[in-house]
């Protein structure tokens, strides 16, 4: 499969923070708080500003424990 498009996302337990790829191209840094409601904020602006497809969409973060919880739980329901 293809990706065209990589999301890195660093957790910590009040934030994330979010580093969006194309083509190794860096177009958007944004920082949320830690919940679905951040993970939500992150993905209509990406989804605004660069057209990015969740299908298309590779994303990476570390294990951190119960703080992965939001962002796993958000792209689970996807």
């Amino acid at each position: 499969m293809d990706f065209n498009y990589f999301i890195g996302i660093d957790v910590s337990k009040k934030t994330l923070d979010f580093c969006l790829l194309r083509g190794g191209k860096a177009l958007l840094h944004l920082q949320t708080e830690n919940s679905s409601k951040g993970v939500q904020a992150f993905m209509d602006q990406s989804k605004q500003q660069f057209g990015l497809v969740l299908k298309e969409s590779l994303f990476c973060m570390e294990h951190t424990g119960i703080y992965n919880y939001p962002v796993l739980d958000f792209l689970s329901e996807k």
